[in-house]
């Protein structure tokens, strides 16, 4: 045998040497799941805590120990309307909120309650929208129809399903915050913020919407031109409005219905000397006063 051939041998006897010494390096070990190792609990893995000056004790709940709680646990039907706007329903099981944040300790002079998701995005509320307002299931939210309203809660759903009625549809799911409707045309699916894993409560007051404005400004008028209604934070506010001279707090017309179709947020026509007035309302700060803009038809 030439000494080329014998080297060649040699490189490999080395190279098999090497292949099968880091081969069987692995051999023999157990996969993760074969030593016991499981994937986590979904209901120890979802978690909310609750914090802030509001609160006599912050802590921590798990989804289990949030099943555990006396008098915490709720399903129903929830109607919405989102801003499109659409109109929808969602089955949905889970934890009232008001319940939750008892357990908490929640202050009697707590006045603010942010809830925030995994992502950073939060959505935030004044103590009166979220737990002193009567809000509703509307049966008949697609017709647009607000008879036989039933009195709901705010949930955090740990169960649901969007479009359906039917409590048999739910599924688990990130913990949602689900808000029910104070009238058939309140716009909360914005509210419906999904894997919610912290919720702030502060003492701090969140104080009052700024007043909408107008264009133009109040004054003379041409008769038929309009009047358009804005608001710096027109994309999670809502305008409503009255050109008879009543209250608008009681009797208002919604000013802006849609963010993205902007063409069903019509402008105020003029056609006599009239007095508009306008109020701002939204989550998380108390309602504007009210604007008052005179035009006189020249």
């Amino acid at each position: 045998m030439n000494k080329n051939k014998r080297d060649y041998i040699k490189f490999f006897i080395v190279v098999m040497a090497i292949i099968i010494l880091f081969g069987c390096a692995g051999c023999g070990r157990e996969n993760p799941s074969q030593q016991g190792i499981n994937e986590e609990d979904p209901e120890q893995s979802e978690k909310i805590s609750i914090s802030g000056d509001g609160v006599a004790e912050p802590r921590t709940f798990t989804l289990e120990e949030m099943k555990e709680l006396r008098y915490a646990q709720f399903e129903h039907i929830y109607s919405t309307v989102n801003n499109w706007p659409t109109r929808k329903k969602y089955a949905a099981r889970g934890v009232l909120v008001k319940e939750l944040l008892k357990a908490a300790g929640i202050k009697d002079d707590a006045k603010s309650i942010v809830f925030v998701g995994d992502d950073e995005f939060n959505m935030p509320f004044t103590r009166e929208q979220l737990l002193e307002t009567d809000r509703y299931y509307f049966p008949n939210v697609l017709e647009g129809d607000s008879s036989n309203a039933v009195l709901v809660e705010p949930l955090l759903a740990y169960e649901y399903m969007e479009g359906s009625d039917d409590l048999n549809d739910v599924q688990p799911d990130d913990i949602c915050l689900i808000v029910p409707q104070e009238d058939i045309d309140d716009q909360t699916n914005i509210a419906f913020i999904k894997n919610v894993k912290q919720i702030v409560v502060s003492t701090e007051d969140p104080g009052k919407w700024d007043l909408p404005t107008a264009f133009p400004i109040s004054g003379e008028i041409t008769r038929g031109d309009k009047v358009k209604l804005q608001h710096k934070d027109m994309s999670v506010v809502k305008i409503f409005y009255t050109i008879d001279g009543t209250d608008p707090k009681q009797h208002g017309i919604l000013y802006n219905p849609s963010t993205y179709q902007l063409d069903l947020n019509e402008p105020i026509q003029i056609d006599d000397d009239t007095v508009v007035k306008a109020f701002v309302k939204g989550f998380g700060q108390h309602d504007s006063d009210v604007a008052t803009f005179e035009y006189k038809v020249k």
